[in-house]
């Protein structure tokens, strides 16, 4: 399964979203809210085996497309 599909799968289950989901953000969606973000964080780690510094998860608190730039970014290295 592809990164973009696997990152869709992850803010349905996360944030009960399942239309336009590349078109969120934190702005235009109410549920992504501080807890559902450290949610959303931890069910990236885990499906990416990543390990997200506390310093990034700011960095990818905006929407979906900084999420996967931040996962193809770090997936490269």
């Amino acid at each position: 399964m592809d990164i973009i599909n696997r990152l869709k799968g992850i803010f349905s289950d996360v944030l009960k979203i399942n239309d336009n989901i590349e078109n969120i953000t934190v702005m235009n969606y109410d549920n992504w809210d501080s807890l559902a973000h450290i949610s959303l964080i931890a069910a990236l780690e885990e499906e990416f085996e990543l390990n997200i510094p506390p310093e990034d998860i700011i960095e990818i608190y905006m929407d979906f497309d900084s999420v996967l730039n931040y996962i193809i970014d770090r997936r490269s290295k």
